[in-house]
């Protein structure tokens, strides 16, 4: 064995341990830097800022963050592997929201290309505690109304905050609407969404990092888990939180609504104990309070008449009601009284709760009772974006013609796509100077998404004549296109071949037929154009065989034989 000596001397292997442990060390100490800022995001003081790239080499396999940090570059050696470009979150520091529950999907990335190579990328999950505070476990007591629950209620630091803590977890990819569980056998090599799914609490507040080749990322995956405030879909399961007195009040919580969110479909509340029946009320108040600003204050909607029933669980109303994106609101929920107290659930999140006692109706304006700012109600209210803006034109391909030859039927096609929807509105106009002159065809409506534009046309009689031709498109609701113009030369018929019984047969000299096959044309004739030869070596029967065209040559072989006045 090689020792140390005074010199303090290494061997390679024992450098190669020490750097480990010294970037491990420094690994650790950014981690320390990570800072909670109110409950909309993590700042990163050592990643911050646009277009700065950082780089771990681990086992030659390098990891850069780029596109603001929301794509993952990842190489072997010198050899670009992949991308992953986050599409859970719209930016590495939001804290995406998800109602909790069994299975959540709580981050997903999408790997453009995917390779044989990347099929493994995902090697293992880590998940971060990041509450600051947790409530006092000690507090069981339940109580009768919000003043004395104020007095009661503890929160204390959160001893894991900043730490990894065991989850189950299982990686999913996506098949349209649906995740599928990961199987990396199967996966199709193409762009393609893996996420994580993992079961959330209410009130959970995790970093989801994972290991990408032997790397570990670190931001993209800041996750809230809730049964309250704006949610895409209504919650399910039991939010298993703190109860507080639900009757004979009046309560509100406040949320803000998302950025693209136009309207409320449904709104709902937790009960939390089985009681007799009785009426509730829920309704959506404008953040214009007068006792504290920014509290409850003008009652926008309201739905008054709604059976609560006599078991626990998600009591939820159907609406329609029209909100602003991006804006503060409070959510009502008033139930009568019951002899035997009913209750609803509340989480330690980063909002503003507010109650007022003995009340029969949800008042208007709310007026302001007891104001807590750390609390967040089981009221949920499921939102709908306005419908996607379509400014996209519609697309073409595969133009194709099906003939080139004189006088005959010939079949325009295209292939017409859109973003959105070609269909019901949507049509082509097919224009052309086949005639001489260009003629617009009348309007043709699309049936279905993507769609072929079909017109039919007999082409001129001239050979040899450039045709243009182009396609008018729009789209369903009005987004217009057109090609650039399409031509075609016309050619000569193929007058080599008989007509047929009863049918006219002109034949092209310039063609220099060589006729082999047998032809009875019946009552038809045969005429001849154009400088050039023809030569009969079959048998030929016609009404009538026109003149040859001046210093023109025919010619018979040995198996001609020409019968003129056939069946005239």
């Amino acid at each position: 064995m090689e020792q140390v000596g005074a010199g303090c001397k290494m061997n390679k292997n024992a450098k190669v341990k020490l750097g480990i442990i010294i970037f491990l060390f420094l690994v650790g100490i950014f981690c320390a830097y990570f800072v909670l800022a109110g409950d909309e995001e993590i700042l990163d003081p050592i990643w911050e800022g646009v277009g700065i790239e950082t780089k771990i080499d681990i086992e030659n396999r390098t990891i850069s963050y780029k596109s603001n940090n929301m794509t993952v570059d990842f190489k072997e050696r010198n050899d670009s592997i992949g991308e992953a470009t986050l599409k859970s979150h719209k930016t590495y520091k939001e804290v995406l929201k998800i109602t909790t529950g069994k299975n959540k999907t709580v981050i997903w990335y999408e790997f453009s290309d995917f390779k044989e190579i990347q099929k493994d990328a995902f090697q293992d999950v880590q998940f971060i505690d990041m509450r600051e505070q947790i409530e006092n476990k000690t507090y069981t007591e339940q109580f009768e109304n919000i003043e004395e629950m104020n007095k009661s209620f503890v929160l204390i630091p959160n001893p894991n905050y900043l730490k990894p803590i065991n989850k189950t977890y299982k990686l999913v990819y996506k098949n349209r609407d649906d995740w599928l569980d990961y199987n990396s056998k199967d996966i199709p090599k193409e762009n393609i969404i893996i996420g994580v799914q993992t079961d959330l609490f209410w009130g959970e507040f995790l970093d989801v990092q994972l290991n990408i080749l032997g790397n570990k990322l670190d931001r993209h995956a800041l996750v809230l888990g809730t049964n309250s405030g704006f949610v895409t879909t209504a919650p399910t399961d039991d939010p298993a939180a703190f109860g507080e007195t639900m009757d004979d009040t009046a309560k509100v919580t406040k949320a803000i609504s998302p950025a693209t969110a136009v309207k409320i479909t449904e709104i709902g509340w937790w009960c939390d104990t089985a009681t007799e029946e009785s009426n509730f009320e829920v309704g959506l108040y404008a953040a214009n309070g007068a006792v504290v600003p920014g509290e409850a204050g003008t009652l926008l909607y309201s739905d008054t008449t709604n059976a609560k029933g006599i078991d626990t669980g998600w009591k939820s109303v159907s609406v329609d009601w029209v909100i602003s994106p991006n804006t503060v609101y409070w959510l009502g929920v008033q139930v009568d009284d019951t002899a035997t107290i009913t209750n609803t659930n509340f989480a330690v999140i980063t909002s503003s709760i507010d109650g007022i006692n003995a009340q029969t109706s949800l008042p208007n304006p709310f007026g302001g009772g007891s104001f807590t700012n750390n609390r967040m109600y089981g009221f949920y209210a499921v939102w709908e974006a306005a419908p996607p803006t379509d400014e996209t034109p519609p697309t073409y391909s595969n133009n194709q013609t099906n003939n080139t030859i004189v006088g005959q039927s010939t079949l325009f096609s295209l292939l017409v796509n859109d973003e959105t929807a070609l269909h019901p509105n949507g049509a082509y106009i097919f224009s052309t100077n086949n005639t001489g002159i260009w003629i617009n065809e009348s309007a043709v409506l699309f049936s279905a998404t993507p769609s072929w534009a079909n017109v039919t046309k007999v082409l001129n009689s001239t050979s040899g004549l450039i045709i243009g031709y182009r396609w008018y498109l729009n789209d369903t609701v009005g987004n217009i296109n057109n090609t650039e113009i399409f031509i075609l030369t016309t050619t000569s018929a193929d007058t080599c071949t008989c007509a047929g019984l009863n049918e006219n047969w002109e034949i092209d000299l310039s063609d220099y037929c060589v006729i082999t096959d047998n032809c009875d044309l019946g009552t038809g004739n045969i005429t001849f154009i154009n400088t050039g030869t023809i030569t009969f070596n079959a048998t030929i029967t016609s009404c009538q065989i026109g003149d040859l065209p001046a210093d023109q040559r025919g010619y018979l072989g040995n198996l001609a034989l020409i019968k003129q006045g056939g069946s005239c």
